[in-house]
């Protein structure tokens, strides 16, 4: 997404998301550690931490001390009616 003239938004706290309508959200700590676990899938195979190493990784992110997985970490989502939240 790309957003100018943040001086121009007008505060509505009301607003309802239209079908597909893209906003901001916080990320949840079961999202960052799906992310890191991806990230491992993506370096070579040399490179790939151990089993133990990984767990212990994970272990970290959901425990939420990984700073780029801070309080409030921006997640962008797409807002779909039929969409069950879990």
């Amino acid at each position: 997404m790309v957003h100018g003239e943040w001086s121009l938004d007008v505060y509505a706290p009301n607003h309802q998301l239209h079908e597909g309508q893209r906003f901001w959200r916080d990320g949840t700590l079961e999202e960052a550690a799906a992310m890191v676990q991806h990230r491992f899938s993506m370096v070579p195979s040399r490179q790939v931490p151990s089993i133990e190493k990984q767990a212990c990784m994970l272990a970290d992110v959901r425990a939420g001390k990984w700073a780029e997985f801070a309080p409030g970490w921006p997640q962008l989502d797409m807002h779909q009616r039929d969409r069950v939240k879990t």
